[in-house]
């Protein structure tokens, strides 16, 4: 069985579905998994500890979930710069602890309960999928 990290970089523009995205990843029934949210606020960890206290409040403390706090030394002021960094910290986190797999999801992206086992079913190196952002004008 693969060992799989779900992580995401967020920060707390997604703060309109952040508890919504903790609880719809933990209905997975995927038995060997670990989330990681890597936030990249421009604050002191005010918003990781929203999210660590949030879930360790409703789910206990262990080591399932956490959320890690992006530094860019020097950078603090853009985004983009942010984002990537936060991006960057995913890759760097799977393979620094050896994850079989990752998956690497928007957190205000939801699936449903056997999504880790479906995508695991390809047996492929990347497995990659498209959702509907908007409908158009």
């Amino acid at each position: 069985m693969k060992k799989v990290l779900i992580a995401s970089p967020t920060s707390i523009s997604k703060i309109y579905c952040d508890f919504d995205f903790i609880d719809n990843i933990m209905l997975t029934n995927y038995p060997d998994y670990t989330i990681r949210l890597f936030d990249n606020t421009m604050d002191n960890g005010g918003y990781c500890d929203r999210l660590n206290d949030y879930y360790k409040n409703k789910y206990g403390n262990n080591d399932k979930f956490q959320c890690i706090r992006t530094v860019v030394e020097g950078l603090e002021e853009s985004l983009i710069s942010r984002i990537c960094a936060s991006h960057n910290q995913v890759r760097d986190y799977a393979i620094d602890n050896n994850y079989s797999a990752l998956w690497h999801v928007e957190s205000d992206v939801f699936a449903g309960p056997n999504f880790l086992q479906e995508l695991i079913l390809h047996n492929k190196a990347v497995v990659g999928a498209l959702y509907y952002r908007d409908f158009g004008s």
